[in-house]
C-alpha cells in the first residue's frame, strides 16, 4: 500500500498502511476507520482544489504471507502538489527514487518538471526528465514507472525521443524500457557511438 506523508499541508493527512508488527487496527468500536478518513480529507481538499507543498509519496513492497508493507520501491518528493481525487495527485518539480530489494540501493534516480502519482498503480513524470541509472544518464520528455506482477517485469518506460550519455557511449533513440531489478535496459530506434578498448 502506498503510504503518504505530506509536510505544511492545509489539510491533515493520515497514513493508513496499519501498524508497523503487521497487526490489523481495531476498528470494533469505530464509526470510521483511518482509510477511510484520509480518503474524506482528501475528497474534501480535492473538491476544494487546494494547492500544498512539500509531499513524500511511497509505493512499498509488501511482504507475499501477510501483505505487510516492507521496504519503499518507489519515493517520490516533491516541492508542490495538488489534489485531482482522493487517489490521485499532481506535482511539481519532483524528485523520484526507484529502489532495489534493499533501501540502500537506489537503482534508478529520475526528476522532473511536473507528473502525476496514481496511489498504488503508477507514475507519470514529464517536463524536462532526467534519468540517472549507475553511470547512465538518460534525457527526456516523459517517463512513467508503473507496477506491475512480477516486480521482475516493472519497468522505467519511456516513450519520447531520447539522448543517452554514459562514460562509454552516447546514443539517441525513439524509446527505452528500464528494467530495475534486472539492471537491464533497452532502446529502440537506436543510433549513435559507442567507445571501446578504453579501460577495462
Amino acid at each position: 500500500m502506498t503510504r503518504l506523508l505530506a509536510l505544511a499541508c492545509m489539510v491533515p493527512l493520515l497514513v493508513g498502511c496499519g501498524s508497523r508488527n503487521g497487526t490489523p487496527p481495531d476498528r470494533a468500536d469505530r464509526s470510521e476507520s483511518g482509510r477511510e478518513a484520509t480518503d474524506r480529507a482528501l475528497r474534501t481538499a480535492a473538491d476544494a482544489g487546494m494547492e500544498m507543498t512539500g509531499i513524500d509519496l511511497y509505493v512499498h513492497r509488501k511482504n507475499p504471507l501477510t501483505g505487510v508493507a516492507q521496504s519503499p520501491k518507489l519515493w517520490i518528493h516533491a516541492d508542490q502538489f495538488s489534489l485531482r481525487d482522493s487517489q490521485t495527485y499532481a506535482f511539481e518539480s519532483a524528485r523520484a527514487v526507484v529502489y532495489g530489494k534493499r533501501e540502500e540501493d537506489r537503482l534508478i534516480v529520475m526528476e522532473a518538471g511536473r507528473g502525476v502519482f496514481e496511489q498504488d498503480r503508477k507514475a507519470d513524470l514529464s517536463g524536462g526528465v532526467v534519468v540517472t541509472a549507475g553511470t547512465l544518464v538518460l534525457r527526456t520528455e516523459a517517463a512513467t514507472w508503473e507496477q506491475v506482477d512480477p516486480p521482475e517485469s516493472e519497468q522505467v518506460r519511456v516513450d519520447t525521443p531520447l539522448t543517452i550519455d554514459d562514460p562509454r557511449l552516447v546514443l539517441a533513440a525513439g524509446s527505452a524500457r528500464l528494467y530495475p531489478e534486472r539492471k537491464e535496459f533497452e532502446l529502440r530506434d537506436a543510433r549513435g557511438t559507442i567507445r571501446f578498448g578504453e579501460g577495462t
